[in-house]
């Protein structure tokens, strides 16, 4: 039964690795596509040597890594980005896959446009580069919860200015590195819970730093401070209400090898 199991694990592994590698690359067509492009670019003065380097970066990056170059040094160069800095972050995202490059340049564009955010260039790359290039958790959901936020900060009138609500998006954002799940609707969902409810009324800032721990748990946190809350308020002050609301969101975090909620497992070591 055991070496059953052991050669069901190894199977396991082998078919798993197995789906990771791909064998099928265009590599010679992604290397002769962006070879060409940039030799035409003839404006930059590019020398042959930096052409040929760069192609062959790209062609490391397998599927359609020639079409995400160029679109991204595109962008970028529209974008009065240098020619050079245009160049490096096309090659990242010529390496990672579409989503990476898509939320790249939609979290660019949304921050660098002056009807959006706004922002100057260096803080609209680094922006979207944390957000995309060097973002650890699911990707997909990046986009939708960065739009969310934005929309939400902007519309809400949280007292926060453009640069301030774009900061405060990655931030919540990257709270979900850790469970790789969505994250905007329940920040948006505590945020409104904590300065609307009459019992509760908390000011703007501190229901934003609420909001943001709260997330910072888990995308349940809130549901189960919420219900805690409303269960404790009926025989308790605000701020034992608030106390106990908080340390039952504690507990949303749970660490299944040592049987403690997570924050207790931190306490303890």
């Amino acid at each position: 039964m055991k070496k059953l199991i052991v050669l069901f694990s190894l199977i396991s592994l082998v078919t798993h690795a197995s789906e990771e590698v791909t064998y099928n690359c265009s590599s010679a067509k992604e290397y002769i596509t962006t070879y060409n492009f940039l030799k035409d670019q003839k404006h930059l003065e590019l020398p042959e040597t930096h052409i040929e380097t760069a192609a062959l970066e790209v062609s490391k990056g397998c599927k359609e890594a020639a079409q995400r170059f160029i679109e991204t040094f595109q962008v970028l160069v529209k974008s009065e980005a240098g020619s050079r800095a245009a160049i490096q972050y096309a090659i990242k995202l010529a390496k990672l896959s579409n989503n990476y490059q898509n939320v790249f340049l939609d979290i660019f564009v949304s921050a660098f446009s002056k009807d959006q955010l706004d922002l100057d260039l260096s803080t609209s790359l680094s922006l979207a580069s944390r957000l995309s290039i060097d973002f650890q958790g699911e990707i997909k959901t990046v986009k939708s919860d960065f739009r969310e936020l934005t929309k939400f900060c902007l519309s809400k009138n949280l007292g926060l200015s453009l640069a301030q609500c774009g900061e405060l998006s990655k931030k919540v954002i990257l709270h979900s590195e850790v469970y790789k799940k969505p994250v905007a609707k329940a920040f948006i969902e505590a945020y409104n819970y904590l300065t609307t409810n009459k019992k509760i009324t908390m000011d703007k800032n501190s229901a934003i730093q609420q909001s943001e721990h709260l997330v910072s748990l888990s995308p349940k946190a809130f549901e189960n401070f919420k219900m805690a809350f409303e269960f404790q308020q009926k025989k308790h002050t605000l701020d034992e209400s608030l106390k106990f609301a908080n340390q039952i969101a504690d507990y949303t975090v749970f660490n299944k090898k040592t049987r403690l909620p997570a924050s207790q497992d931190q306490k303890d070591q």
